[in-house]
């Protein structure tokens, strides 16, 4: 004689599935979207290519050009989006804000000021050099905004830490602009990571960011 399920378990299966469901599909999608970018490209090449590279791989400029440019910018750049998205996840959970994201709350703009200071002044041109500076100004950027933000009467609040970061963003946006017109050096080592751009990305530049990103992603899970 078959018993039913009672009502509660059944909100928490369904509760449950959901998102497991949700996070099977957005793999496979993640997975097709991996395939053809890196089937696209000045080189034209077919999708059945993509599997020999790695099962059969024979050294060809087909071959050479998916293991070596465009699996490694693919990779990077399903890196640089899971930390932007758990990002911006936190930002609006923390000031209970849809709108919020890092660069409104002035993380990206102290990021940016600190690297590019680091350019300026000491000449780095390591990414692992940049990383540590982009901490560095995120951090302090994101305190002075929770300080600023807190200096009314209401207190914090999600208007009040959009206002102080929209306010220091555009300040420190100013500086890095100064500072770019004045030193065509730093206009020139600061532009593609200003940018974003994933030209000439290779594993090397993945091993050295990977760290930092899992790090951060645990911690977010955590």
């Amino acid at each position: 004689m078959s018993r039913s399920v009672p009502s509660s378990t059944r909100g928490l299966l369904s509760s449950l599935t959901f998102p497991v469901v949700g996070l099977i599909v957005g793999l496979l999608i993640l997975l097709v979207c991996l395939i053809f970018s890196v089937s696209f490209g000045a080189a034209d090449i077919p999708l059945h290519q993509i599997l020999t590279a790695f099962i059969q791989f024979d050294g060809s400029r087909e071959h050479l050009i998916i293991q070596t440019i465009r699996l490694p910018r693919s990779l990077l750049a399903i890196l640089v989006g899971a930390a932007m998205s758990t990002a911006g996840a936190i930002m609006q959970g923390v000031t209970r804000n849809p709108l919020a994201d890092p660069g409104i709350l002035g993380v990206n703009a102290g990021a940016a000021f600190a690297v590019v200071i680091s350019i300026f002044l000491f000449g780095t041109s390591a990414p692992n050099v940049y990383i540590w500076f982009a901490f560095i100004g995120a951090g302090v950027t994101i305190v002075s905004v929770y300080v600023f933000a807190s200096l009314g009467r209401s207190g914090i609040t999600p208007l009040n830490l959009t206002i102080a970061g929209a306010a220091i963003s555009s300040l420190l946006a100013s500086l890095t602009a100064g500072i770019l017109i004045v030193s065509q050096r730093t206009l020139e080592e600061i532009r593609f990571w200003l940018a974003g751009s994933l030209a000439g990305i290779d594993e090397g530049i993945i091993l050295q960011v990977l760290p930092y990103i899992c790090i951060g992603l645990i911690l977010a899970f955590g």
